[in-house]
């Protein structure tokens, strides 16, 4: 047995499961890690451009198989698409689970002249959601055996209403819209969603933000908000996100689906996300036709798989399980912790129970009647799967939602007080930095923007740049960053009732990463000016220097973290001087850099 499928050190007494899973004879189905994630390589949208291969993370996927053995969905559900593009309905991987179109206007409610010009993206989406099952043909949707009502139409005009309405009259109780932005909002469309009886999963967006994005952020309880996961567990970089309207992550990166003309391909964005939740949805309606609109969505929402990196991020802490929202899930609510090596789960006692079950990795292991349980002896940074299950008078519950958990330092999370003055400083910036001493990787909490019209705060995630504007009275976390926390507030002087404030922050703490190579020499006679730059979270900056490729390094400065030079006057003109550096804090030091060289005037 590997230590990926050891149940731990804890005592306990394995338990045996059931396992039935059904497999799709689908030709490229092995290409959709975000149902049955076996550890595929998956190429991926890089934020600069092009793709990386990424090893997806096993056990990271909607857990769709064992889903398709309770619900594979019904003709008498049809799910609804609203995108901007026509959708190719003749492809022969959607063709028969297209529900006819009887409008007028074909369907097309921006022109009026039918799906006549298939465009990638709504081809992509309606794959997603109910490509044919076992058909000989290229993929499977989520719910392959539900009708399809594509529609064209914006988020932000009337034409989402005709298609709305239009929907309703044919029975659709689920629409998908991978579709939005932050000047979307429009008050007529908010109406219309608020009154249609009809579940909306919105995709929140790809900007990297906690910004307000509409409609996904359309406060009414038929709508879900969802984020962009990828295929290790992580959030995408450029998804949206915020705890406040955004509400469960789903997988939409590297993700496989039907494109027009007979054709397939990989595409990303929280557009691939969202339709993954409305087939969900579907699969619901399908089994439990009783079931309400909302209690569709508090299914969904209450069932998903608890994620690390979906902390703080959206409302849930989650991302979409499509077994565990049809099973429905047991009264216990586990919470991992973790340090390198072992992870720890624990629960609260649950009314009556006798003992715990808890399924790690697929195997099912019987504690007794504990509270935690501790699985040792891991690698450190390797991910793992957890369920817990109670048995009351003798019978057991229901599993409950999983647990993905990887065995790593979890974050610090401490008290971090930071804001604005009344009215804001006269300077037309405020500046701010939020730091933590030893931190490798932190991030901040606002409790409160409130922003005057025409002010933003600007803040730097991924290489480039988030604005915010408006105000956001549930606060945010933001994106995680090396070290330091970086910030701007355009500032007006008449603003005296606007302002921000940071009220926390979590951290990761280690040995300063290696650092660059010195970044640039300025040779004068007689001296060599040396660039330097150390993560933040380190102390101070190491100099060292050899006059031979191959010879010994001696240590010629200790510079504080914030130098971005030594200047080194012992020098002899035509000497070739070779160069490294490495950072230090209170935990130690980096290893050194690669070496530079330079010759001496």
């Amino acid at each position: 047995m590997g230590v990926d499928d050891d149940p731990g050190s804890s005592h306990g007494v394995e338990v045996a499961t059931a396992s039935s899973a059904l497999t799709p004879t689908d030709p490229h189905f092995s290409k959709q890690w975000s149902f049955y994630n076996q550890g595929q390589t998956v190429p991926v949208e890089e934020i600069e451009g092009g793709t990386t291969d990424v090893v997806a993370v096993p056990r990271v996927d909607i857990n769709a198989r064992a889903a398709w053995d309770i619900s594979q969905g019904s003709t008498s559900v049809i799910v609804g698409i609203i995108d901007p593009g026509d959708t190719d309905l003749t492809h022969p991987d959607l063709i028969n689970n297209i529900y006819p179109c009887a409008h007028s206007s074909g369907c097309d409610f921006i022109d009026g002249d039918g799906m006549n010009m298939p465009h990638d993206h709504g081809t992509h989406i309606a794959g997603i959601i109910a490509a044919r099952i076992s058909n000989a043909q290229g993929i499977v949707g989520v719910a392959p055996k539900v009708k399809l009502l594509p529609m064209r139409a914006s988020a932000d005009d009337a034409s989402i209403i005709d298609a709305i309405d239009f929907a309703k009259s044919v029975g659709v109780k689920i629409i998908n819209v991978s579709q939005g932005g932050a000047d979307f909002y429009n008050e007529d469309v908010k109406t219309a969603i608020a009154g249609s009886g009809i579940l909306f999963v919105f995709s929140a967006g790809n900007d990297a933000t906690a910004a307000y994005n509409y409609p996904s952020a359309y406060d009414l309880p038929n709508v879900i908000s969802v984020a962009n996961v990828d295929p290790t567990g992580e959030v995408a970089p450029m998804s949206n996100y915020g705890e406040a309207h955004v509400h469960i992550g789903a997988p939409g990166k590297g993700i496989y689906s039907t494109l027009p003309g007979n054709q397939y391909g990989y595409m990303d964005g929280t557009s691939q996300a969202a339709p993954h939740v409305a087939g969900v949805a579907a699969l619901l309606r399908s089994k439990y036709s009783s079931l309400t609109v909302t209690q569709i969505r508090d299914r969904i929402l209450r069932t998903g798989m608890k994620l690390t990196s979906l902390s703080g991020v959206v409302q849930t802490g989650a991302m979409l399980d499509a077994y565990a929202a049809l099973k429905d899930i047991g009264p216990v609510k586990p919470a991992a912790s973790s340090v390198p090596g072992t992870v720890t789960l624990a629960w609260p006692a649950v009314p009556g129970a006798t003992r715990y079950d808890v399924e790690v990795n697929g195997s099912a292991v019987n504690v007794g009647n504990v509270l935690s349980y501790v699985h040792s002896g891991l690698v450190a940074g390797s991910t793992h799967v957890y369920r817990v299950r109670a048995t009351v008078s003798g019978s057991n519950t229901e599993w409950s939602y999983r647990v993905l958990k990887k065995a790593v330092q979890d974050p610090t999370r401490e008290v971090y007080v930071l804001e604005s003055s009344h009215p804001y400083y006269s300077e037309d910036v405020f500046t701010g930095y939020v730091t933590k001493r030893n931190a490798k990787r932190l991030r901040a909490h606002f409790s409160k923007v409130e922003l005057a019209p025409g002010v933003e705060l600007q803040y730097a995630v991924n290489d480039g740049d988030t604005y915010l504007s408006g105000s956001y009275p549930s606060g945010f976390w933001t994106h995680w960053k090396p070290g330091e926390f970086y910030f701007e507030v355009s500032a007006d002087e008449s603003a005296t009732t606007y302002g921000f404030k940071i009220d926390a922050i979590e951290y990761l703490t280690g040995v300063p990463d290696q650092p660059y190579p010195p970044y640039f020499f300025d040779v004068v006679p007689g001296m060599i000016a040396v660039g330097v730059s150390c993560s933040p979270g380190s102390v101070d900056t190491r100099v060292f220097r050899a006059t031979s490729p191959g010879g010994a390094y001696t240590q010629v400065a200790t510079l504080p973290q914030s130098a971005w030079k030594y200047e080194d006057t012992s020098v002899a003109s035509g000497v070739t001087y070779h160069y490294k550096i490495s950072c230090s804090n209170d935990l130690g030091v980096s290893p050194e850099s690669d070496p530079l060289s330079v010759v001496a005037q």
